[in-house]
């Protein structure tokens, strides 16, 4: 049997809204995003 678990409204997130702004241009994530999108 599933429980609904509440969310907590005042805890903060763990990361930033926008990941643009987390991780470095040059960042090996941002790389494999581009030939993921380019798969498609």
């Amino acid at each position: 049997m599933k429980h609904f678990i509440g969310a907590n409204r005042g805890q903060s997130t763990f990361l930033p809204y926008d990941l643009d702004e987390w991780l470095p241009e040059n960042h090996l994530a941002r790389f494999i995003v581009e030939i993921t999108i380019s798969w498609t």
